[in-house]
């Protein structure tokens, strides 16, 4: 499983794995499922978290960026991806740092958009970059135990 996440539309949880995708009803998963993640229209085939934040929105993890979802929209907001450096660990354009590559030696590559962290500790950040494996990881304790009991 990629993701796990309860969808604020319908308060159903749904599971992500590669391009699929299931609906959980609290008992078991909806009939007709898997389907493609292509009808979450704008996002990648490959998800690597989801979830829904205190403001209400969904949001999608896919490599170093991330997604806001318009769950009546049905489709990605616009203006995104964006960058997971800058929003949820709160770097700026400024600190994100460069690297040296091998390939061509005494060349630098801006690390914007590959690049998962910044070059300062920001003790607020923390519980913002992990929360998203922390809801998958609660939402799938969740299910295993409501199949189990």
């Amino acid at each position: 499983m990629d993701a796990a996440f309860v969808w604020g539309r319908n308060s159903r949880t749904y599971f992500f794995k590669g391009d699929k995708y299931w609906r959980y009803n609290g008992r078991k998963i909806d009939y007709g499922y898997p389907k493609s993640t292509s009808v979450w229209k704008g996002l990648p085939a490959h998800i690597d978290g989801a979830m829904k934040w205190r403001n209400g929105k969904s949001y999608f993890f896919a490599g170093s960026t991330y997604y806001r979802f318009d769950d009546w929209e049905l489709q990605i907001e616009a203006d995104y991806p964006k960058s997971i450096a800058l929003k949820w660990m709160r770097c700026t354009k400024d600190n994100l740092g460069v690297i040296t590559t091998t390939a061509t030696p005494g060349v630098t590559q801006n690390t914007t958009q590959g690049y998962h962290g910044c070059d300062h500790v920001h003790e607020q950040s923390f519980g913002s970059a992990v929360y998203p494996s922390l809801v998958t990881l609660c939402s799938l304790l969740i299910v295993i135990l409501t199949l189990n009991f």
